[in-house]
C-alpha cells in the first residue's frame, strides 16, 4: 500500500529537501502515493518547485488548532513529517501541530528535533532547550489513551547542519577563510542536511505491522556528522576538497550574528538558535559522534566533511582566476583531489540544496553604500591596549567587543591588572567567544614591550588595532618639579606611547594588512588647564598629538591609520579623592555642560576610529571629547 505523506515547513531547507527526495528518488517515490507540503508561505519558490515535482501545497494557518487539524485531515495523510518552521513562533507552532496530528488521527509521525537539546541549559540556550519540551509532548502520545492504537512516533535529533556554513561561503570564496564563533580547540560534528533528509526518507517509507518499520517506531534517533572537527580541521577538510589553502577564523558572536542576518530568509530567532549551538561547542558539549542510527536505517555511510565541501564547491571554491594551492605541480581542484572519479563526485552532490551564494554577502562590507550600522563594526580584529586595566581602557574594550572584536590583549602593570581583575573576568563572561588575555608590562621598557607584543601575536594572531591608554600625571609647580618627576611623566605618557606604537606597528607592517592605532592625548595638549600646575603632563600630551601626526604621515603607506583622542576631565581614578574636590568643581564650572565626562562617553570615538568602514578615511586626526571645554 502506497504511503500518503504530509511534510510541514516545506518552504524551509529541511522540509523542502525531504519532500524533494521522496518525490525524485525512485527508491522512495515508488513507496509514495502522494506528498502534501504544509507551508507558512505558499508563494515561496521552493513550494512551486515541489508542485512541479507532483506535490500538493497546503497553506498552514497556525493559531487555530481546529483548522490545522482539519487541514491535515483533508490531505488524508497516513504519515506526517513534522519539521519545525524557521519562525520566532517555532515552539508554539510545533506544539500545536503535535496536537493537531493526534486529532487528525495520523498514525505515523516523524518529528525532527535538535541534537544537543538535552545538553542545553535554560539560562544559556533557552531556544535549544525548548526542544526537550516538544520531544516530551510528542513521545507522550505513545501512552495517551486518546491516541489511536498503533500510533508510531519517531524522533530524529539532527545535529548542527553543515549547510549552516553556507552563510560564510562568501568569505571562503573571496578571502579564503571560514569564520565561526567556536573557539580554536573545541570540536563539533557537522551533519550534511542531505543525510538528515535521507534518514527521514527511509523512516517515512519504512513498512511494519503498525505502519512504520517496527525497528523505528517509538525510537529517538540522534544523527550527527561522522567526524569531530575543530575550526582548523574544518578548514583543512575544505582545503582538501576545494584545492585551496583555506583558513579558520574564530570570530565573535556579534560577527556571526551579522553574517547570519545578511541571509535575508533567516529569522532572528533562528539566528539565536544557531548561536546557542555555537555556545554548546564552546562549552565542550558537542564532543561526540552519533551515526549508528543512520547506518542501521539507511545501510549507508554519512557524508564526510570533505565530501560536503565538494558538493558545494561552487559556493565555497575560489572565485574564477583566484590563485590556487599547488598539488604535485598542478593546480588543485575538486577534480584531482581525493574524490577519485565522476561517480564519487556525483554521489557527493546527490543530496544538496540548490544554493546560490550572493557575492555581495561579505563579513566586511566593502560597498560604498554599506549601511550606517555596519560602518562601525570591528570585524575579526585583534587588539592590544596599553594601560588596559584602567577605567577608560576597560570601557573602550567592552565597546569594541560589543562591536565585533574577536581578541584583545590588556597590558598593564601587575598592580593595575590585579585591581581590574574583577572587571576583566566580567568581560570574559559577557564575551565568551572572544579571546581576552592579559600581560604584565611597563610601557617604558622597550625590550619588554617587544616581548609582550610577540606573545600577544602568538596568542591572538595578527595584531591590527592598538590603543594606548597608559598615562600618569603629577601636579607640581614648574619651579619645583624634580628632573626625575619630569622624566617619569614624559617616559610614560610620550615615550611609552611611542614604544608601544613601534612594537605593534612593526607587526602591522610585516602582516601587510595594515591596522589602526589610537593614541590617547588630552585637552592638556591643546591648552594649559586651570587651576592645577602640570607642566610635564601638558608637554607630554602635546608631544603625543604631534607623534600622531608624524606616524600618520609615515605609516599610511603600510595601510596603518594613526589618530588620537583628547579627553577632557573624566571621572576616573586620576581625578578622584577629597583633596581634588575643589578642582573638580572648578573644572565643571568652566565647562559648557557643567560636568565631567564618564569613561563610557569616550567609547564612541574609540569604536569610530577602530572601525573598518566608518573611520576608514580618518587619518592623522584628533577627536576632542571634553563637553565643549576648549571653547571656554
Amino acid at each position: 500500500m502506497s504511503r500518503n505523506v504530509c511534510i510541514t515547513s516545506v518552504e524551509g531547507n529541511t522540509g523542502f529537501l525531504i519532500a524533494e527526495l521522496l518525490l525524485s528518488d525512485e527508491n522512495f517515490s515508488k513507496e509514495i502515493g502522494a506528498v502534501h507540503g504544509l507551508t507558512l508561505n505558499p508563494d515561496a519558490q521552493r513550494c512551486k518547485d515541489l508542485q512541479s515535482l507532483g506535490a500538493t501545497i497546503v497553506p498552514h494557518r497556525p493559531g487555530r488548532l481546529k483548522n490545522v487539524a482539519a487541514d491535515i485531515r483533508d490531505t488524508k495523510a497516513d504519515t506526517l513529517c513534522l519539521v519545525p518552521p524557521a519562525s520566532r513562533d517555532k515552539i508554539d507552532i510545533t506544539a500545536e501541530m503535535i496536537e493537531a496530528a493526534k486529532r487528525a488521527n495520523v498514525p505515523n509521525v516523524v518529528f525532527l528535533s535538535a541534537a544537543g537539546c538535552d545538553l542545553a541549559e535554560r539560562d544559556k540556550q533557552p531556544r535549544l532547550r525548548e526542544f526537550i519540551h516538544l520531544e516530551t509532548l510528542f513521545l507522550s502520545t505513545k501512552g495517551d489513551p486518546s491516541s489511536m492504537t498503533g500510533h508510531c512516533p519517531v524522533v530524529i535529533r539532527a545535529g548542527f547542519y553543515a549547510e549552516n556554513l553556507l552563510a560564510y561561503a562568501p568569505q571562503a570564496k573571496e578571502e579564503g577563510y571560514i569564520p565561526i564563533p567556536i573557539g580554536r580547540e573545541h570540536k563539533f560534528p557537522p551533519v550534511a542536511l542531505g543525510d538528515v533528509a535521507l534518514l527521514a526518507a527511509h523512516v517515512l517509507t519504512g513498512k511494519g505491522k503498525h505502519g512504520l518499520n517496527d525497528k523505528h517506531r517509538g525510537q529517538l534517533m540522534t544523527l550527527t556528522g561522522p567526524a569531530l572537527l575543530n575550526g582548523d580541521e574544518l578548514a583543512r577538510a575544505a582545503s582538501e576538497a576545494l584545492g585551496t589553502d583555506m583558513k579558520f577564523e574564530d570570530i565573535s558572536e556579534y560577527e556571526a550574528k551579522k553574517v547570519l542576518r545578511s541571509q535575508t530568509d533567516t529569522d532572528d530567532s533562528e539566528i539565536q538558535f544557531i548561536l546557542e549551538y555555537y555556545s554548546l561547542v564552546r562549552e565542550g558539549k558537542t564532543n561526540y559522534v552519533a551515526t549508528t542510527a543512520f547506518r542501521d536505517v539507511t545501510s549507508d555511510e554519512p557524508q564526510q566533511p570533505a565530501d560536503f565541501f565538494r558538493s558545494y564547491s561552487e559556493e565555497f571554491g575560489p572565485k574564477k582566476g583566484a590563485k590556487r594551492r599547488k598539488v604535485d605541480g598542478k593546480s588543485a581542484s575538486p577534480s584531482n583531489t581525493s574524490c577519485a572519479d565522476k561517480d564519487a563526485m556525483d554521489t557527493a552532490r546527490r543530496y544538496r540544496l540548490s544554493y546560490h551564494s550572493d557575492a555581495s554577502t561579505s563579513l566586511i562590507p566593502r560597498d560604498k553604500h554599506a549601511g550606517a550600522a555596519s560602518s562601525f563594526e570591528i570585524q575579526s580584529e585583534r587588539k592590544r591596549i596599553t594601560g588596559g586595566a584602567g577605567m577608560l581602557a576597560l570601557a573602550s574594550a567592552r565597546a569594541l567587543l560589543e562591536h565585533g572584536l574577536s581578541g584583545i590583549a590588556l597590558l598593564d602593570l601587575p598592580s593595575a591588572l590585579q585591581t581590574g581583575d574583577a572587571e576583566i573576568e566580567v568581560l570574559r563572561r559577557d564575551f565568551p567567544s572572544a579571546k581576552i588575555i592579559t600581560h604584565e608590562c611597563d610601557v617604558t621598557d622597550a625590550a619588554g614591550m617587544q616581548d609582550v607584543a610577540e606573545k600577544a601575536k602568538n596568542e591572538l594572531g595578527e595584531l591590527n588595532i592598538l590603543c594606548c591608554f597608559a598615562g600618569i600625571v603629577n601636579c607640581v609647580a614648574a619651579e619645583d618639579i624634580a628632573i626625575e618627576q619630569w622624566r617619569r611623566v614624559i617616559d610614560v605618557n610620550t615615550t611609552g606611547s611611542w614604544i608601544a606604537a613601534q612594537a605593534v606597528g612593526k607587526h602591522m607592517i610585516a602582516s601587510g594588512r595594515g591596522g589602526k592605532i589610537v593614541l590617547v592625548a588630552s585637552i592638556s595638549g591643546h591648552r594649559v588647564n586651570y587651576p592645577q600646575p602640570q607642566i610635564a603632563y601638558n608637554v607630554s600630551k602635546a608631544a603625543v598629538l604631534h607623534m600622531k601626526n608624524s606616524l600618520a604621515a609615515e605609516w599610511t603607506q603600510y595601510g596603518i591609520r594613526v589618530n588620537s583622542i583628547s579627553p577632557g576631565y573624566m571621572d576616573t581614578v586620576l581625578n578622584e579623592g577629597e583633596d581634588l574636590a575643589p578642582w573638580r568643581q572648578i573644572w565643571a564650572d568652566r565647562n559648557p555642560m557643567r560636568r565631567m565626562g564618564s569613561p563610557q562617553e569616550l567609547t564612541g570615538p574609540v569604536v569610530f576610529l577602530c572601525s573598518d568602514i566608518g573611520g576608514s578615511y580618518i587619518n592623522g586626526a584628533d577627536i576632542v571629547v571634553d563637553g565643549g571645554g576648549l571653547v571656554f
